[in-house]
């Protein structure tokens, strides 16, 4: 037995399912986020969305072990591996493996900055980079260094500020180990 939605006619071959498909009519979402309030139509996608609270990632790429939270982005994500690129820059032939990614690349050629930093109007063509942007006026350094405690606006900065570190660690190792080299030769002569 077939249901049919009468405001667009789709066929469905389940009751539920039209149920579901119509509340993308009413604009109903019965669903809702206890951590952000957000509003969903169906139980499936609110549950996918609770996932970005919970860091629950079910789904495990074969090839590298990392984990997604949806099935859709593990799907997308094994391209890399495949090396299928399937998305193709029209003014370069440059090929890319995600559509996403295809679409950050055009923005190189049109030089095109759809990301407005609303304090200093500087555009960005990245929106993870106009977060980091928005850094240096707010004074906020989300990335602390576990060995110093000291804080940096940058992840990058961090992890070039975490190098010093074992920089100092290895000429720190060096130093011991030759002031041990020099007194077992003293210890040599003197002892002979």
């Amino acid at each position: 037995m077939n249901y049919t939605c009468k405001v667009c006619n789709k066929e469905f071959n389940q009751r539920c399912n039209l149920v579901s498909h119509f509340l993308t009519h009413t604009g109903e979402k019965p669903h809702i986020c206890e951590f952000c309030n957000k509003c969903f139509c169906h139980r499936s996608t609110y549950l996918q969305h609770l996932r970005t609270h919970t860091h629950e990632k079910p789904y495990v790429c074969d090839v590298c072990n990392k984990g997604f939270c949806q099935q859709s982005t593990l799907t997308r994500h094994t391209r890399i591996h495949t090396g299928v690129k399937s998305y193709v820059c029209d003014v370069c032939n440059r090929g890319f493996s995600q559509r996403a990614t295809l679409i950050k690349h055009c923005l190189t050629h049109t030089g095109e900055k759809p990301h407005i930093c609303e304090m200093c109007n500087k555009g960005f063509t990245r929106k993870s980079v106009l977060a980091m942007h928005r850094l240096t006026h707010t004074g906020e350094k989300p990335f602390v260094c576990e060995i110093c405690k000291k804080g940096f606006g940058q992840k990058s900065t961090l992890q070039y500020h975490v190098q010093s570190h074992e920089r100092k660690k290895a000429r720190l190792a060096k130093k011991s180990a030759k002031r041990e080299a020099e007194m077992f030769l003293r210890n040599l002569i003197t002892n002979g």
